[in-house]
């Protein structure tokens, strides 16, 4: 792929994972500003079209059952779940924005406003 300047960027998943990682860093990670696009990288090599996949979840879940089954499930995807993403395609989470969603999913609630367990 051609990234101005004429400077070619290799697409593997190594690069992607390694300029996420460093660009993520220096960008304030917040829920609702957040992006990897064209980041710049250390050496001006990362890969200008990488973003993240994001899930909607209800912060008020109408049934503790599924609440609870959706809080395993995506702590599963952001913990022990990246351990699978060079198998199936993906740059693994770089650990700031592992620790956004952990934060994310512990203010999951009941309808009445408690916390999921």
């Amino acid at each position: 792929m051609s990234r101005g300047a004429s400077r070619t960027i290799a697409t593997a998943d190594a690069v992607i994972a390694t300029n996420t990682a460093a660009a993520s860093v220096h960008l304030v990670i917040r829920v609702r500003k957040f992006s990897i696009i064209d980041a710049t990288g250390p050496n001006g090599t990362a890969y200008p079209i990488a973003n993240f996949s994001w899930t909607l979840l209800y912060q008020k879940q109408s049934s503790v059952a599924k609440g609870e089954a959706l809080k395993a499930l995506f702590s599963y995807v952001v913990t022990a779940g990246q351990a699978q993403a060079a198998a199936l395609g993906y740059a693994p989470l770089p650990r700031n924005v592992v620790s956004l969603a952990e934060s994310t999913l512990g203010e999951l609630e009941t309808s009445t406003g408690k916390p999921l367990p």
